[in-house]
């Protein structure tokens, strides 16, 4: 499986890591977990859908934050794109579930400036 990801996504590693105090140093990590050992077929069906067809799957991904010892309920959250005809993972948006810097989800309008960023960078 090729994973990629955007631009915004690799700010998004950067942010979180600025700081170490708040405890989200371990990211790199946490992703490089989860992808290590999985292939595409159980990327596309271990993930929460937020739309899908035949094409392409957008999801959320629960990732633990083993920096603070928290587990997938209040860890990270990954949104990627899967295009299904390439097999290729798309990694759009990362965000802590809690924390300083802490989200308790995304709206849909920040959904669609990620799907608009990828679209640009996929040209």
């Amino acid at each position: 499986m090729t994973i990629k990801s955007t631009s915004s996504f690799q700010k998004d590693i950067d942010n979180l890591t600025e700081r170490e105090k708040y405890g989200y140093s371990s990211i790199r990590l946490d992703i490089r977990k989860h992808f290590a050992n999985i292939n595409f077929e159980s990327f596309l069906n271990n993930s929460l859908n937020l739309y899908d067809n035949p094409d392409f799957r957008l999801f959320k991904i629960r990732l633990p934050n083993s920096g603070q010892n928290i587990g997938k309920s209040g860890g990270f959250r990954l949104i990627c794109i899967a295009d299904k005809t390439n097999k290729i993972a798309v990694l759009l948006h990362v965000y802590p579930k809690k924390g300083k810097m802490g989200k308790e989800d995304i709206d849909d309008k920040h959904i669609n400036l990620l799907l608009e960023d990828y679209d640009r960078q996929k040209k």
